[in-house]
């Protein structure tokens, strides 16, 4: 799968789609034309006024456009992990790439660099790792996490989870309660789901 990732990046790249663009236009671009998930900015800023260390890992081409997805949300995350455009000297995309995050294995290092170094909470003598994903590109991470959650119905992700021996996913809702819930990969319909049944989960 690297293989065929990379190459779809190649066509973007030999095709010049990128190029004569600013990150400010691209991220207008792609905020008209991409559909945004429902709810994913409401938990994500909740989740970080609840103290998580909010990280985003992404396969976009831009983290300015992810930044502007976040909106209220974009201050209170701490990182954002993802491919940007490569620039010249006046701030101009050239049509290149900086690749950063393209594969499963790129999206699974991310999440091993960021599990080294979350931070220590007062009173806690460990803090579970939670990673949300709805892809393919998601499948390593989620099963790395102490506790992984699939939001949706992603077909190419179900099967590749049941390569890994992941048969069946448990509604994370049906398994939280006050002392969380047992490492695992699980599912939630959606964000509004994930964040009445996660909150609770990581407080």
């Amino acid at each position: 799968m690297q293989q065929v990732e990379h190459a779809s990046l190649d066509r973007v790249e030999t095709s010049h789609l990128l190029r004569g663009i600013t990150p400010s236009g691209f991220a207008r671009i792609e905020k008209d034309i991409v559909p945004m998930q429902h709810g994913a900015v409401t938990m994500l800023a909740d989740a970080a006024a609840a103290g998580v260390a909010v990280h985003v890992c992404s396969a976009n081409w831009s983290s300015e456009w992810i930044r502007r997805w976040l909106d209220v949300a974009a201050d209170a995350v701490h990182g954002i992990h993802s491919n940007d455009l490569v620039l010249d000297n006046a701030g101009v995309a050239t049509g290149g790439l900086q690749r950063s995050i393209v594969s499963a294995a790129d999206k699974l290092r991310c999440f091993e660099a960021l599990r080294q170094e979350r931070p220590h909470v007062p009173g806690r003598d460990e803090h579970a790792t939670v990673f949300v994903g709805d892809a393919i590109a998601d499948v390593s991470a989620l099963c790395a996490a102490d506790i992984g959650v699939v939001i949706g119905d992603n077909r190419l992700l179900r099967a590749a989870l049941r390569c890994a021996d992941i048969e069946t996913l448990l509604p994370l809702r049906d398994v939280c309660n006050a002392n969380g819930a047992q490492p695992g990969v699980y599912v939630a319909a959606d964000w509004q789901e994930l964040r009445t049944s996660l909150l609770d989960v990581v407080q």
